[in-house]
């Protein structure tokens, strides 16, 4: 999109001259779209040439102005991931995919077991049966993407503790986080609206909803190193981001996880 408008004055801005913009932080995370009043991000220029713009993810349903845009390109549910869904089975969450560590076998509940293609694992305690599924933070992210009722399931999910969540309990969105999860370890997912630099570190913000919401990252180095696919930065923004971490609140009273591992941030 080459045009947004900012609900903190209501101007109309157009995407080349944005970056220009007295209070261009702030205005940047209170975009919305023109026709359908969605939240909006702004992308500046990239390295690979691609021009400053605005974005929307998800613009509104039958919105003109998505028919162009990156949502297309969010893709669907894959067959195994609509399997995991429907059985219930439980969910261990893969934080060790793509660490040198990594030997991708799935630890169940009494036994070590090698996963199949579906990363599907037993373990029998009391004579009962259970049946869990190993699952990339990237699947995860696209399970929450396509399918609204996982994310309010009551689906079990592993992360590594003595007990697992419930899928109610684990995920959320940016502005479902309240002052009851402060302190607490959640899974949180939406769409990047903007980045902000400092020195080596950086911050990954949401908005929408009249909720702010970010993530901060203590080494850039070894995120871009992580993620390769990425030579700047701010290719990140108008993406969407699942992190796992402990909600923390700020001095501004704002709520953000403070990344402690980039096996635990994922995006799409």
């Amino acid at each position: 999109m080459d045009l947004a408008k900012c609900v903190l004055d209501n101007k109309i801005y157009n995407a080349k001259d944005f970056a220009k913009v007295d209070g261009f932080e702030e205005k940047s995370k209170n975009l919305i779209c023109l026709e359908c009043g969605h939240t909006a991000f702004f992308r500046r220029p990239s390295i690979s040439g691609q021009g400053a713009c605005f974005g929307s993810r998800p613009h509104g349903v039958g919105c003109k102005l998505g028919a162009s845009s990156s949502e297309k390109l969010l893709g669907h549910l894959e067959e195994s991931e609509k399997e995991i869904i429907n059985s219930g089975d439980r969910i261990k969450v893969d934080f060790k995919f793509g660490s040198e560590s990594s030997s991708h076998i799935t630890e169940t509940e009494n036994e070590n077991e090698v996963s199949n293609n579906l990363g599907k694992n037993h373990s029998c305690k009391n004579g009962t049966k259970r049946s869990s599924r190993n699952r990339r933070l990237k699947s995860l992210l696209n399970m929450l993407i396509h399918d609204v009722n996982f994310a309010i399931s009551s689906q079990k999910i592993d992360v590594g503790y003595k007990h697992p969540y419930y899928a109610s309990n684990l995920f959320k969105r940016h502005y479902e986080i309240s002052s009851e999860d402060i302190g607490k370890f959640r899974g949180v997912y939406g769409v990047v609206v903007s980045i902000r630099i400092q020195e080596d570190s950086f911050w990954i913000n949401f908005s929408g909803e009249n909720k702010d919401f970010s993530i901060l990252i203590n080494d850039k180095s070894s995120f871009l190193l992580r993620f390769k696919k990425y030579k700047d930065i701010n290719e990140i923004v108008g993406l969407y981001v699942l992190c796992f971490g402990d909600i923390k609140l700020s001095l501004k009273n704002k709520p953000y996880i403070k990344l402690d591992s980039i096996s635990k941030i994922a995006f799409k």
